[in-house]
C-alpha cells in the first residue's frame, strides 16, 4: 500500500481519480441515507452506487492494479445526486406545509403607519 502523497508524486491522475472516487462514494452514500422524500428503492440504489464507487476507490488504492478504468461520470454523479435530494427535500417540505394548512394571518401594527 502506498501513502497518498507518495502516490500523487508517482501518478497524479491515478491518485486524483482515487480521491474523486472515494469522495463521490461517501457523498453519494450520505445523500442516499438522508430521509429526503425519495422512494426507498431510489435511496437504496443511491447508497449501493455510492458503495460501488467507494469500493472501487479502495480497491485501486489498496491493490494498485496494472490497468484500471477511468469513468468520467464519477465527477458528475455526486452533483446529480445532490440536486435530486435537494429537489426532493423541497418538494417534501412544500407538501408538509400544504398539509398543515395556511399560516396565521399577519396583523399589521397600526403604530408603524401613523403619519
Amino acid at each position: 500500500m502506498w501513502y497518498l502523497p507518495e502516490l500523487f508524486r508517482e501518478d497524479a491522475t491515478y491518485a486524483t481519480y482515487i480521491v474523486a472516487l472515494i469522495v463521490a462514494g461517501l457523498l453519494t452514500i450520505i445523500m442516499g441515507s438522508l430521509n429526503s422524500g425519495i422512494s426507498s428503492i431510489r435511496r437504496l440504489g443511491t447508497v449501493l452506487l455510492g458503495l460501488v464507487f467507494l469500493g472501487y476507490g479502495a480497491y485501486l488504492y489498496l491493490f494498485l492494479p496494472s490497468s484500471y478504468f477511468i469513468a468520467y461520470y464519477v465527477f458528475l454523479l455526486p452533483i446529480v445526486v445532490v440536486v435530486n435530494v435537494v429537489r426532493a427535500m423541497n418538494t417534501k417540505r412544500r407538501a408538509e406545509a400544504a398539509e398543515a394548512g395556511p399560516a396565521a394571518p399577519v396583523t399589521e401594527n397600526p403604530a408603524i403607519f401613523k403619519a
